[in-house]
């Protein structure tokens, strides 16, 4: 059932979710545009400024994924049901097999019982 409560609602989120895309977005644009007339001939101090704002503004675009998650989980009950539900499902798998990596099948373990079968026929070959 649609309520105009939750039209509104999802508007806000989409809203305040597009806006602040945008927010975090503009500064690395404006960095590429900045860099690409001050990096040519550039000295190695510029160089290295240009390279520590670029990863300071990349991880500052990447924030949005962040504050997606957090609007969604605001907005929409069906959704923190959901993600309740996998979190529960990953804590008792957790705890049922004491890691997430229990499986049989599990390429680490594979991996590990190949390289001490591998050991071992080395250390009979050299007997």
């Amino acid at each position: 059932k649609v309520t105009s409560d939750s039209v509104s609602r999802v508007t806000r989120m989409l809203f305040v979710t597009s806006s602040y895309f945008v927010i975090s977005t503009a500064p690395i644009s404006l960095h590429f545009i900045v860099d690409s007339y001050v990096r040519p001939g550039s000295d190695d101090l510029t160089q290295a400024k240009l390279d520590m704002s670029f990863t300071v503004l990349y991880l500052f675009q990447f924030s949005h994924f962040v504050i997606n998650f957090y609007c969604y989980t605001v907005t929409n009950k069906r959704f923190r049901r959901s993600v309740k539900k996998l979190k529960d499902e990953v804590k008792n798998r957790i705890t049922r097999h004491g890691g997430l990596a229990s499986d049989s099948h599990d390429v680490n373990s594979s991996a590990e019982r190949s390289k001490n079968q591998s050991m071992d026929a080395v250390s009979k070959s050299h007997y």
